[in-house]
């Protein structure tokens, strides 16, 4: 026999992979003579785990993305101080949690400038 009043439930969570970060760009970082792309997301839909790592991939332009440079952070921001100055570079983000890796984010081309051009008001 069963006490009066006792219920029996179960309670089902669902988690799934993270979704794509979101709004890649770049800010342009100075560094003495140097000005180092760096780039920024936004944090996505987690799928009901937290994200773990972001997974930062870049490639010259005209590379397949299978031979892309891995780097692993765990912040929203990454600075490109790998890549070789006056190349163009594709760059893309996935998130990780502990289901799997989410879709990449949108691409984005970015520029190494070596040098910093300065220009002077006062000497013109």
């Amino acid at each position: 026999m069963y006490p009066v009043g006792l219920i029996n439930t179960a309670l089902t969570v669902i988690i799934d992979e993270p979704g794509a970060p979101i709004d890649l760009r770049e800010i342009k970082t100075f560094d003495q003579d140097r000005v180092y792309p760096k780039i920024h997301w936004k944090e996505p839909g987690n799928g009901g785990s937290p994200i773990v790592k972001y997974i930062v991939e870049f490639k010259p332009v005209g590379i397949p993305w299978s031979k892309a440079t891995k780097e692993y952070v765990n912040l929203t921001v990454y600075l490109m101080n790998k890549i070789k100055p006056g190349r163009s570079y594709d760059v893309r983000v996935v998130a990780k949690n502990k289901v799997g890796k989410s879709s990449p984010s949108n691409n984005l081309a970015v520029k190494y400038s070596k040098y910093i051009v300065w220009f002077c008001y006062i000497c013109s």
